[in-house]
């Protein structure tokens, strides 16, 4: 980052885990937009019961510390998916490349059962 500091996402996604009980599991990317500002991405997982619409950015950022507390930070949250092909674990991830290039889309349920 540009004050020296670093965002380590591992010890990061740990930290949200740790502070965030209604949170099973998470992501966290740093990553410099088109116009070279670095933001922040967190992806949640929730636990099931757990309501997806509450905003949960502010405990995110605590969790995170002093790395994301000048940042732009998006929190995403997703409700665990409790379906026979993902045996209740939340999305899915591809990690293959799409015919677009892309990697890393979330698959669908039907997706995941079928992969």
């Amino acid at each position: 980052m540009a004050d020296g500091n670093w965002l380590y996402t591992a010890l990061s996604e740990e930290r949200i885990l740790k502070d965030c009980p209604d949170v099973r599991d998470c992501t966290v990317l740093a990553a410099r937009r088109d116009d070279g500002r670095l933001v922040i991405e967190v992806l949640l997982v929730l636990v099931t019961d757990a309501d997806a619409a509450l905003d949960r950015t502010d405990r995110v950022r605590d969790a995170i510390g002093e790395a994301a507390a000048s940042m732009p930070l998006k929190v995403t949250a997703y409700p665990t998916m409790a379906s026979a092909g993902t045996h209740g674990q939340g999305p899915q991830v591809s990690h293959a490349p799409t015919a677009a290039g892309q990697h890393g889309r979330v698959l669908t349920p039907k997706e995941t059962a079928d992969a």
